[in-house]
């Protein structure tokens, strides 16, 4: 056998055998993803309690009260019922729309502030046929990076749903 083809034959046997165990390794280490299939962002809605105020009209009817606040009230319905009944009903608006006063009264309610809060993403994915679920706190992207079949996520705060 020449002896020049029996060198060639055996540094392309090692680099034959080289080149398939660099391809294994990236496959296996570096180029093998799972990948995402859908992706559902997680929200929380958080309420926080405020008070708003605001002024507002108010009318005011006026009472006629003596000291015990009984008899002018009583003293006056009949009072009014007498005048009513001897002068006559067109007087009795005029009468009603002197005794009523405006004053403006601050007004105070709670409302909420809502806002949504994220508290995390579920996951599908697919490595094959194989097809997976979890749990994270940030959104993957279109495909998760894997270490000898094994996800690999930076997130320490994952957990299988």
């Amino acid at each position: 056998m020449n002896k020049s083809l029996l060198t060639g034959t055996v540094l392309g046997a090692f680099v034959a055998a080289g080149g398939a165990a660099i391809a294994s390794h990236k496959l296996l280490d570096h180029g093998e993803y799972a990948d995402v299939v859908s992706v559902t962002k997680l929200t929380q809605e958080i309420k926080t309690p405020r008070e708003e105020c605001r002024d507002e009209v108010v009318t005011q009817q006026p009472s006629i009260t003596n000291e015990s606040g009984v008899v002018g009230s009583v003293g006056g319905a009949i009072a009014g019922d007498v005048i009513g009944n001897e002068t006559g009903a067109p007087l009795q608006p005029d009468i009603e729309q002197h005794s009523a006063y405006q004053t403006t009264e601050n007004v105070c309610s709670t409302v909420y502030d809502v806002r949504e809060h994220t508290v995390g993403y579920n996951v599908e994915y697919r490595i094959g046929d194989r097809a997976g679920h979890l749990r994270l706190d940030h959104d993957p992207g279109p495909r998760i990076p894997l270490h000898n079949g094994q996800l690999i996520l930076r997130s320490t705060r994952s957990f299988a749903a």
